[in-house]
Parts: structure tokens; sequence; C-alpha cells
């Protein structure tokens, strides 16, 4: 279990929200799909392929140190998921991403669709801006 106090950069959060969508964590998944693996995902056409594709991703992940939490009520804390529990989040964010694929406009050095608002939210943007112009191994280095 993990307090709240003690998120770290790669937890990427499950559930509904603002607090859960805005996570660093959250916002360098949703970058690091897009960027490695939207490609890949659209080209397949087979619900095997994707879920092979899904189990990989989630093994990549978490030897990067990415870890997958989803909040428990009774204990107050997150917990950690099984995969395949982080599998179907990484699946159902890869097809919301291909649904809105075509009316996502790039802005720049960030992308619009990760940060939706004018606010300067700091060194979380900042890294979000830089990501979009970082190779795969800086973009896990630079967390």
């Amino acid at each position: 279990m993990v307090a709240p106090d003690d998120l770290q950069p790669r937890d990427v959060l499950l559930g509904r929200g603002g607090s859960t969508y805005t996570h660093s964590g959250n916002r360098l998944l949703r970058t690091f799909l897009d960027e490695q693996y939207m490609g890949t995902w659209n080209s397949l056409t087979s619900k095997k392929a994707k879920t092979t594709l899904t189990r990989q991703i989630v093994m990549d992940l978490e030897t990067e140190g990415f870890r997958f939490l989803r909040w428990d009520d009774v204990s107050n804390e997150w917990i950690m998921v099984d995969q395949n529990v982080a599998r179907e989040k990484i699946a159902t964010l890869l097809r919301e991403m291909a649904r809105f694929e075509p009316y996502r406009v790039l802005d720049g050095a960030q992308n619009r669709a990760y940060d939706d608002d004018d606010d300067d939210d700091g060194p979380q943007d900042d890294m979000m801006g830089q990501l979009h112009h970082d190779t795969v191994p800086s973009l896990f280095a630079s967390v």
C-alpha cells in the first residue's frame, strides 16, 4: 500500500477525476503511449494482437519503475493492482487516444490533449513539453 503523500512521479493512478488525470505518472504514460505505441496500436486488427501488445507495454513500464495504483476507501491508501488491471488501463487509454486522434491539435512542443488548461503548472508543464522532443531512454531518465 502507498500513502497519499508517498506517490511517485511514475505512479499511474486509476480512477476518475482531475486529480488522477493530471498526476505526473498518468501524463507521462499518455505521452509515452502516444509517442511509442499509437502507430502500432492503430495498425493491429486482431484483439489477440492488441492484448499481446498491451501486456508487453505493462511489462516494459513496470521495468522502468511505473506502478499502477487504485485508491482503497477502507485503508485510505493507494494499492497496487495486478498486471491484468494495468493491461486493461493501457488498452482503454489506447482506444480513447485512437478515437480522439483526429481531433487533437498540436500546439508547439505541448499537446493540448494532455494539458488542456492555460495555466503554467510549473515543472510538470515544463517536463511534458520536454518529453515531446525526447527519445524513449531520455523519457524515462527525466523522471
